[in-house]
């Protein structure tokens, strides 16, 4: 009877160590994948600079944007299916979020509250299933 019961307790403490250890591992493979993936987001932000800086010298923005955009897709295409990295929704507009913006600079505006996010400067991102932010957001915020 004590045999019997301290066996079922021992493979109870196995099943738990054992989905603790893949658990811990697989948080592990996440941010190894993650720390892997920032420096694609430089390409991913220089796109955007090239972007508007083609604009900025008078070419239309839709041409940039026609040259650009397959770029883009396919770049965030294989952070999102190699990386389980992807870009966080367009924070203009929304309530400022310290766990998910970085304010680079305040702006008055008398149009929207105070604490909105008013401009983007830089792409957020997310990772893993959870969808831990891996960047923020860089943003402007109204005071």
């Amino acid at each position: 009877r004590a045999a019997e019961k301290q066996l079922v307790q021992q493979t109870a403490e196995f099943r738990n160590f054992k989905w603790r250890v893949e658990s811990e591992s697989k948080s592990i493979e996440e941010r190894a994948l993650a720390k892997a993936a920032k420096p694609l987001l430089l390409v991913l932000d220089d796109l955007n600079r090239a972007k508007l800086a083609g604009v900025a010298k008078g070419l239309a923005r839709e041409d940039v944007k026609q040259v650009l955009r397959p770029l883009r897709r396919r770049l965030v295409g294989v952070l999102e299916s190699e990386f389980n990295v992807r870009p966080m929704p367009n924070s203009v507009g929304q309530a400022f979020n310290p766990e998910l913006h970085e304010a680079i600079s305040l702006r008055e505006d008398d149009e929207v509250d105070s604490d909105v996010v008013v401009e983007q400067l830089e792409e957020g991102f997310l990772y893993g299933d959870s969808g831990e932010v891996l960047r923020p957001a860089k943003v402007i915020v109204s005071s």
